[in-house]
């Protein structure tokens, strides 16, 4: 990857996986949290993007029309941290659009104000909007994390979830290279310049494991 990326637009992204069962940590989220937690209504969304630098317009609108949704951790009227879910495919790289199982909610966006960092808070609305999501009917959550992200990687491990395969892209857009490991196909997971199909225009290579 750092031969490639230099001379090359490329990313590797371990396809990731979790349900209420994998959950590893007994305390996972704790039930005597101080903050609320639950998923904000639209009007909720756009009052704190005024002022959340980090929900842009333009990813809020894009979210709220796909039907995505934010869940957060209160602290009064503060928003301390919040990922959104997506059953829609988006975009996650290179102008590529990550087609995936329905049947699974994608975690997408997650961020933690700096001042409460370092209380697990986002992998505790993750645990939480998991169980939320599960009681609505949805099997679990599904994200991907690039390969070299040992931080997040790390992160997503202690929480309990499971890679089961590895999306790989070279180049951009309808010309780009893209590879799917036979583990994607159990979860829906193929990339696409559409957000409608998977187009026979994308140049995929054969599956392999």
């Amino acid at each position: 990857m750092r031969a490639i990326k230099p001379v090359a637009p490329y990313r590797a992204l371990y396809g990731l996986r979790i349900c209420v069962a994998d959950l590893t940590l007994p305390d996972y989220p704790p039930a005597d949290l101080r903050y609320e937690t639950r998923f904000l209504v639209e009007d909720e969304v756009l009052r704190f993007a005024e002022h959340v630098p980090t929900l842009r317009p333009k990813f809020t609108h894009e979210a709220l029309t796909r039907g995505d949704r934010c869940y957060a951790i209160l602290d009064g009227d503060r928003l301390a941290s919040y990922g959104w879910y997506a059953t829609q495919p988006l975009v996650v790289a290179f102008g590529l659009y990550l087609h995936f199982d329905p049947a699974y909610a994608y975690m997408h966006t997650g961020y933690t104000n700096p001042d409460y960092r370092g209380q697990r808070l986002h992998g505790i609305g993750m645990a939480r909007a998991l169980e939320a999501l599960t009681d609505e009917g949805s099997r679990g959550l599904v994200s991907c994390v690039d390969t070299d992200n040992l931080r997040s990687l790390r992160s997503c491990d202690r929480m309990g979830y499971r890679r089961f395969g590895v999306l790989r892209v070279l180049g951009k857009g309808a010309r780009a290279w893209s590879h799917a490991s036979a583990g994607c196909a159990e979860y829906g997971f193929k990339l696409s310049p559409s957000p409608d199909s998977a187009p026979e225009a994308l140049r995929s290579a054969p599956r392999a494991a």
